[in-house]
């Protein structure tokens, strides 16, 4: 049974519609990847599942529940959270204070306990606890981004292109770290358009101009002849 679902939906910013009439689905515990050109809809697909965006047409369930009409704050409540594009740290706070942040609708006790965690998770985190987070490298800055939306605990993970633009090394670190989440059940939905990243998804999406246009085991949606020539070549 699928754990979260986005039926029929339709989104855009104002007059402007990006996504039409699409459906989409993850599995609990899986990590469904979404891939596509720039402008096909996918972190406007991020936006809408953590309610960041309205949906202006169809709905969204999560274990059964439609969450269509809570706002952001309900939905992270209930398990989402949203590792977005180009990280949106609080620059000017230092590491610990980022993370804080995360937890920011949590008991003040259980947060500490979470950032333990994230800490062991990425121990360069606990290094440079005090450090301000805008001088921080671009692949620490995005481990810090990836470990404030785990300070939650959430049921969903949604990672906007979370390796873009960082070292090797660090995005080894970075799948460890979801394969990880994936086997505590963590359902994850990943956009990305790293062939590294690609091998660890369990299923695929293909994203046109707001449409699924392919869907299925991520080695038979990747290697299909439309989707290497728009994506890939």
């Amino acid at each position: 049974m699928s754990y979260l679902k986005v039926l029929r939906a339709k989104a855009g910013y104002g007059r402007k519609k990006v996504i039409e009439g699409l459906n989409f689905q993850a599995e609990k515990g899986k990590i469904t990847l979404v891939v596509g050109p720039n402008g096909s809809g996918k972190s406007t697909l991020a936006m809408i599942i953590a309610g960041l965006l309205r949906l202006s047409e169809g709905s969204i369930l999560l274990n059964g529940e439609d969450i269509t009409h809570l706002v952001a704050e309900e939905r992270a409540r209930r398990g989402i959270s949203l590792v977005p594009e180009r990280r949106h740290l609080f620059s000017e706070m230092s590491v610990k204070e980022n993370l804080l942040m995360g937890g920011i609708y949590l008991p003040t006790l259980q947060v500490e306990k979470e950032i333990k965690k994230v800490y062991r998770l990425f121990p360069v985190l606990k290094m440079r606890t005090h450090q301000i987070a805008g001088t921080l490298s671009g692949g620490e800055q995005q481990m810090l981004t990836i470990a404030r939306a785990l300070i939650c605990n959430p049921e969903v993970l949604i990672l906007d292109e979370p390796c873009r633009g960082i070292s090797y090394k660090l995005i080894e670190k970075i799948l460890r770290v979801l394969l990880y989440l994936k086997e505590k059940g963590t359902t994850i939905i990943l956009i990305e358009q790293n062939a590294e990243v690609m091998e660890i998804a369990d299923y695929a999406y293909a994203m046109q101009v707001g449409r699924v246009i392919a869907r299925g085991k991520p080695q038979k949606v990747l290697s299909q002849k439309n989707i290497k020539t728009l994506f890939f070549e």
